[in-house]
């Protein structure tokens, strides 16, 4: 015997709606198709290039070596890194004109990263020991050129240009060789922005009664300075670098150099030879193990609140950045 089932034409069509839908999730046979996410190319360049991992790295920037604070002589510091959470933020552009690079790059991404350190800093007397937790941000910033085609490596986005952050403040810093061969700002003044130019389209009415098409150039800048990582400085491993700052104002509480030396990681507080300057040495690593290398600024400045009450009469705000070089391999 024989049971014919009876399916509503309206059920039917959903049945096959519904096959089809899962056809074109599923591929069918089909073999997938790569799609190409420019953010996720970018993020892998910053962490498998030797100049993402070194540029933009993330150890080796703030040490547990003991310093100590102006007016506390008695106790010193330590800051113990706990954790450190990245965040990025991307600016990819459509096609313009870049008049910095040449007229066949079209495309370019600036690139923010954002590293939250969670710190410990741990105040150490002959008598108590206290501890105080923040957060401290270390803001970067990478500047992509799209010079290849999506089947080369990492979509063909390269690196070229660095922004190791800027100072909240006017640093006048200064890094010299000891044998006078070289010197270079440190601290972001000789970077520029890179030129644009995009075209606006517009149409407008014509007499015959047709329209026109009318091309605007419109010139732009990228949202921040940059060094071109072909014009970062050359360093020998034999060098001892000389960080100097002038003018500085008398709310500069200290300041801390952090950087890969001969005898290993070190943080240091910056001597005052007088309240306007700041000076120190660094002897970096020879031979150095990295290509790319920086050294980290803190800056420490009192801000005083007004109409507090002692001993809440100020607060210290950091201020933090960058200074790259290039060792000659």
């Amino acid at each position: 015997m024989r049971y014919f089932v009876h399916i509503p034409r309206s059920l039917g069509y959903l049945m096959f709606l519904a096959t089809t839908v899962a056809c074109l999730f599923a591929g069918c046979g089909e073999e997938d198709v790569p799609f190409v996410v420019d953010e996720d190319e970018i993020r892998r360049y910053l962490s498998e290039t030797e100049e993402g991992r070194d540029l933009y790295r993330r150890s080796s920037l703030i040490a547990d070596e003991p310093y100590s604070v102006p007016y506390d002589d008695e106790a010193t510091y330590e800051d113990l890194v706990d954790s450190v959470r990245r965040a990025i933020y991307f600016d990819i552009s459509g096609d313009k004109k870049l008049k910095d690079f040449g007229p066949y790059v079209t495309r370019d991404a600036e690139v923010e990263i954002e590293d939250n350190f969670h710190i410990r800093t741990v105040r150490t007397t002959a008598d108590s020991t206290s501890e105080e937790r923040r957060a401290l941000k270390v803001r970067r910033y990478a500047y992509f050129l799209k010079l290849g085609s999506d089947a080369q490596a990492y979509s063909g986005w390269v690196l070229s240009g660095y922004n190791g952050g800027t100072p909240e403040y006017p640093a006048n810093l200064t890094v010299i060789r000891e044998d006078g061969a070289s010197s270079f700002p440190g601290d972001g003044t000789d970077y520029d922005v890179f030129r644009y130019v995009t075209y606006d389209t517009s149409y407008v009415s014509n007499p015959q009664g047709g329209t026109d098409r009318i091309i605007t150039p419109v010139a732009g800048f990228s949202s921040h300075r940059y060094v071109k990582l072909s014009e970062i400085e050359n360093i020998s491993g034999d060098s001892i670098l000389v960080f100097r700052g002038t003018d500085i104002p008398n709310k500069s509480f200290y300041q801390l150099l952090c950087g890969e030396t001969k005898s290993g990681f070190t943080q240091q507080r910056m001597a005052r030879p007088d309240s306007a300057t700041y000076l120190d040495t660094l002897r970096p690593p020879d031979p150095n193990r990295r290509l790319w290398n920086v050294v980290m600024l803190r800056e420490f400045r009192r801000i005083f609140i007004p109409d507090g009450i002692p001993p809440d009469t100020m607060v210290v705000q950091e201020s933090n950045w960058c200074v790259p070089y290039r060792v000659p391999q």
